[in-house]
């Protein structure tokens, strides 16, 4: 499946004349493919509600923000967010039950207070 427009372009759709960055992509069974473009923020420095639209009805005026962004699967970034583990170390072992991420549940029939 090719597209034209890359997440991060500046885009305008075609028929309104709505301009923004593509932010997201959405690709629906029937085949219709889809894209939210964000715009600027108005004179009152508040950002507006992002629009869909189909993706054919876009132009992408510029490459915008793409041409700057990395992927967080790039191997030469630095991965954002959450815990990072090397290649050869394991991530540290759960101890709690039912799968609560250390978290104990309370006995059925012991008396909890807070």
């Amino acid at each position: 499946m090719s597209h034209e427009v890359t997440l991060g372009n500046t885009v305008q759709d075609r028929v309104s004349g709505f301009m923004g960055i593509a932010v997201a992509r959405h690709s629906y069974l029937q085949g219709c493919d889809r894209v939210s473009v964000q715009p600027p923020v108005d004179e009152e420095n508040k950002l507006p509600d992002l629009k869909v639209f189909d993706e054919p009805d876009l132009e992408v005026l510029d490459e915008g923000v793409a041409a700057h962004y990395s992927p967080a699967g790039d191997e030469d970034e630095d991965k954002p967010g959450g815990p990072h583990y090397e290649d050869d170390e394991d991530p540290p072992e759960d101890e709690g039950d039912d799968n609560l991420g250390g978290l104990r549940s309370a006995d059925p029939g012991e008396r909890t207070t807070g």
